[in-house]
This record gives C-alpha cells, sequence and structure tokens, in this order.
C-alpha cells in the first residue's frame, strides 16, 4: 500500500548486498530510515531487528509529516502520533520493545513518545 510497485524481495537482496559492502568496508555507513505512520506502525521491531541483523549503522524512524501530498482528513487518518489518533497508545507500547534501546535506533521525532522522556507528547501538541 506505501510502495506501490515495489518489491519487497528485490529489497532485501539489495538491503544485504549493502550490508556486504558494509562489512567489507566498502562503504562508510549503512543507515536506513522507516517512516512511521498507521499502515506500517506493527512492522517498526521487524524492521528494528532487520536492521541490526544486517549490520546497519544506524536504523532510523520518523513520524510522517504531511508535505502537502495528504488532505488533512487522510493525514490524521495516517498520524498516529499524534496523541488523538486511535493507534496512539499502541505506537507508545510498541516503543517499549527493547529493541529500541538498542544503540544503533534512532528515533528522530519519536522519542518524545517513549516512557520517561521530559518533553512527551508536549512536543505533538
Amino acid at each position: 500500500k506505501i510502495r506501490m510497485g515495489g518489491s519487497f524481495g528485490n529489497l532485501l537482496g539489495n538491503l544485504r548486498f549493502l550490508s556486504e559492502l558494509r562489512q567489507t568496508k566498502a562503504i562508510g555507513e549503512f543507515i536506513i530510515s522507516f517512516v512511521v505512520n498507521n499502515l506500517n506502525y506493527l512492522e517498526m521491531k521487524a524492521f528494528a531487528k532487520m536492521g541490526c541483523d544486517l549490520g546497519c549503522d544506524q536504523i532510523a524512524f520518523s513520524f510522517m509529516s504531511n508535505w502537502c501530498t495528504f488532505s488533512d482528513a487522510e493525514y490524521r487518518e495516517l498520524a498516529l502520533h499524534i496523541p488523538e489518533h486511535k493507534n496512539h497508545e499502541a505506537l507508545k507500547e510498541i516503543l517499549v520493545d527493547p529493541v529500541f534501546r538498542d544503540p544503533r535506533v534512532f528515533l528522530h521525532n519519536l522519542s518524545g513518545l517513549q516512557k520517561g522522556r521530559i518533553l512527551g507528547e508536549s512536543m505533538f501538541v
């Protein structure tokens, strides 16, 4: 639904190739990123684990922004980082998983949703 026409099998093959390049130091860094929305947030843990297994230097997560791509209603349906979203609490529960404490995992603008953070949800209001 997100990358129409994309092939996850091809992507995995390419990621394995990049992993080999990183292991042999043919490339200096190997970073993968994930834009979180209501269609894919349940895949976050698996993505983080995959990044660790591939030997990524960084596995980055961020919430989606609306670059005038969606109507306001469409964006509000996808943007579960907003506290009033129906799946907002489920996202916060996912972020409790220990994989998100791995030093290679960078939560970018989602870090305020982790329990015990000072800013917490005030950054989304």
